[in-house]
């Protein structure tokens, strides 16, 4: 399921620029007061009173529950300052939201810090089809995740995505989680 947010007001909206993909088993629920009584109140009834904050929190929680996994890092957002613009085959376009990669162009990240050390990844992406994603944690030895996992040498609290668009033609990334 898509839902669009209106960027100024970061509420579900039918005419919002930015889109959120949720999976299908999707629900999101809030106590709200409404007409003087306490009321529970379903994102699937009434999108319109959710926060794109709570959307986010809650999809991400989802995935991770769906997946096993009890930490994770994400990006819904995929904002520059995160992107590592020195690194030297940077082939990229940036967005709300995006990450256009041009005809076999990259994109690094700059380092993403973990809330404990380990060399076991999963990776939930939305992304076009020939897009890899590989993992560091020295900046120097990448590993490709494969079907969706990675495993790295060595502990590490520390670590660096790299994207790669393996085709000549654009391509885009729209959202990731990366789960230890």
């Amino acid at each position: 399921m898509i839902v669009n947010i209106d960027v100024f007001t970061n509420n579900v909206s039918p005419n919002g620029l930015y889109s959120v993909n949720l999976p299908d088993s999707f629900s999101l629920s809030k106590t709200v007061e409404e007409d003087g009584e306490i009321k529970t109140v379903n994102f699937s009834k009434n999108p319109y009173i959710f926060t794109l904050q709570e959307i986010i929190n809650q999809k991400t929680k989802l995935i991770m529950k769906e997946n096993n996994y009890y930490r994770c890092y994400n990006d819904e957002f995929i904002n520059e300052e995160d992107i590592d613009f020195t690194y030297n085959k940077h082939l990229c376009n940036t967005g709300v939201k995006i990450l256009e990669f041009l005809p076999y162009g990259e994109c690094q990240l700059k380092p993403i810090q973990l809330s404990n050390e380990v060399k076991s990844f999963k990776l939930y992406l939305e992304a076009d089809s020939n897009i890899s994603v590989l993992i560091s944690g020295d900046g120097i030895s990448f590993v490709e995740f494969v079907d969706g996992f990675a495993t790295l040498t060595e502990l590490t609290q520390e670590v660096i995505l790299r994207f790669k668009n393996n085709i000549d033609k654009k391509q885009n990334v729209n959202f990731y989680c990366l789960m230890y």
